[in-house]
């Protein structure tokens, strides 16, 4: 059985992306968040469905030190990744899980478009969508409309929050008193 040359590129479009998908990740997971910015396209997107809009290395990154929570224990799991490489462009749906410790704490979908560079695949847009936890304190249960609602105005301290509101905790918590 011969493979054609396009398969094989295929394969390993594929496989790129995916690694790209983990470093995407790792750079988050690591507080790394120039390289984290380092994964989209110099003009690209990343969107937490209902929050803003953030475009280009400098948003990316200006994002990424505002919110990251400073906590230790804490990952992102990617699965499930559906790719579809058509020449310089893909598209990429996944499925992810966030866990601190033992514990998930949020699920959802990475739905992707991603371009060939001179660097490599990246993400042209990244749309997050969150389908867990359930009954956030935001319409659609989405952590970043709540966050960068002018009421709470943005931050990592406010994921705190939000964070104490998901495990209903007590007004007199820590994570209510900070910032």
């Amino acid at each position: 059985m011969s493979v054609s040359e396009e398969a094989i590129q295929q394969f390993i479009d594929r496989d790129e992306i995916r690694q790209l998908m983990y470093r995407y990740g790792h750079c988050w997971d690591n507080l790394d968040f120039q390289g984290w910015a380092e994964v989209f396209a110099d003009d690209g997107v990343y969107w937490e469905g209902g929050g803003p809009v953030f475009k280009g290395h400098a948003e990316l990154v200006s994002y990424a030190q505002d919110t990251a929570p400073r906590v230790n224990g804490r990952f992102h799991l990617q699965m499930n990744q559906y790719v579809v490489v058509d020449g310089d462009t893909a598209k990429a749906h996944s499925y992810m899980m966030v866990v601190e410790g033992l514990t998930p704490i949020r699920s959802g979908t990475y739905d992707d478009e991603l371009v060939r560079t001179d660097k490599g695949w990246r993400f042209a847009k990244r749309v997050v969508s969150c389908l867990y936890p359930n009954g956030l304190p935001i319409a659609g249960n989405d952590m970043a409309a709540w966050m960068f609602s002018p009421e709470v105005g943005g931050g990592w301290q406010h994921r705190s929050k939000w964070r104490a509101l998901q495990y209903n905790l007590p007004a007199s918590h820590p994570l209510f008193q900070q910032g």
